[in-house]
């Protein structure tokens, strides 16, 4: 039986998923944590997504996101990829580290009442695995419950907190976040595990009213966006990599023409490459193309020279664009 294909619209929320090969750890300690974090931030800034909230448990994680365009697909897999051969590397390991398929369930994340449902499930994983008690979930350190109680500037560029804050009719001040820790308190205090409401974020394929759910199953019979393994819509990346490459140009002094006749030994060509791979979800065929021709492995031999080298001039001209 075909599996389900994704359904990818500009606006979606999702719950996200995904637990370690035969159920093993993928977070052996604080630094893998960390890294899968600045991971997730890197995928968010390549793929335009709005991260709403996240947990992180020892052999699995949750996310609760919105895509501004249709690439959950194309970024989940970004995602996992990079992750895992970080992980390896880091572990001197090989192989598989995520189970299967990743879960991505639709969520009316218009509707407070079901946004509020899905924060309590995700940032509450921690209380229903014992590895805190209820009263101690906004200390959690590997969970978006701190980040929500932080002043915006204090926060990673990439998680969102206003739509959590609007769910519960608080706005982002200090007050505003005073409500949402009480709130998250309140949850923790009087949850069970049992929780009816959850079972659609926890086997379904989509969680919301009887509307919703209508309007989710035309998309599937109907479908417009793109499907896993098809081509990828990106608007966003296609607008960012256009972006950073005349900016990077601008940065570097030179124009299109010149970077074109430029070997890809050059650094100033290899930080281009680099700035365009690393913050958005372009190909290394596409960035080949872009500066002017030339095989996916120089343009790959170009990127991670220039990574080994974060204090090479060029490299550090073109990381202003998004520091």
């Amino acid at each position: 039986m075909p599996r389900q294909p994704r359904i990818e619209f500009p606006g979606a929320v999702y719950h996200v998923m995904s637990r370690g090969n035969r159920k093993e750890d993928i977070f052996l300690d604080d630094r893998d944590r960390s890294m899968f974090l600045r991971t997730l931030g890197q995928a968010a800034d390549r793929t335009g997504w709005r991260i709403l909230a996240w947990v992180l448990m020892p052999n699995h994680y949750h996310l609760a996101l919105e895509t501004p365009e249709p690439n959950l697909v194309s970024g989940m897999h970004w995602l996992q990829g990079t992750y895992t051969t970080r992980f390896n590397l880091r572990h001197e390991q090989v192989g598989h580290l995520l189970q299967g398929r990743y879960k991505a369930i639709l969520v009316q994340g218009r509707s407070p009442s079901y946004l509020q449902t899905l924060l309590a499930y995700i940032l509450l994983n921690p209380v229903r695995a014992h590895l805190v008690e209820a009263a101690e979930i906004l200390s959690f350190r590997w969970s978006s419950a701190r980040d929500m109680l932080r002043a915006p500037a204090e926060r990673p560029t990439w998680f969102h907190a206003e739509p959590a804050l609007t769910a519960l009719g608080q706005p982002d001040t200090v007050s505003g976040r005073q409500s949402f820790g009480r709130w998250l308190l309140d949850q923790a205090a009087t949850e069970t595990e049992t929780e009816s409401e959850y079972r659609d974020l926890r086997r379904g394929w989509c969680f919301g009213d009887d509307a919703f759910r209508s309007e989710m199953a035309r998309k599937i019979e109907t479908p417009t966006g793109p499907r896993e393994g098809g081509p990828a819509i990106r608007t966003h990346d296609a607008t960012q990599a256009m972006k950073f490459l005349a900016d990077g140009l601008a940065r570097l002094g030179l124009d299109s023409a010149q970077v074109e006749r430029l070997p890809w030994t050059d650094p100033r060509k290899a930080a281009l490459a680099w700035l365009l791979r690393s913050y958005t979800m372009t190909r290394n065929a596409e960035v080949a193309a872009m500066l002017g021709g030339g095989c996916e492995a120089s343009v790959s031999r170009a990127v991670h020279q220039m990574a080994r080298h974060p204090d090479s001039p060029e490299r550090k001209q073109v990381s202003t664009l998004v520091s």
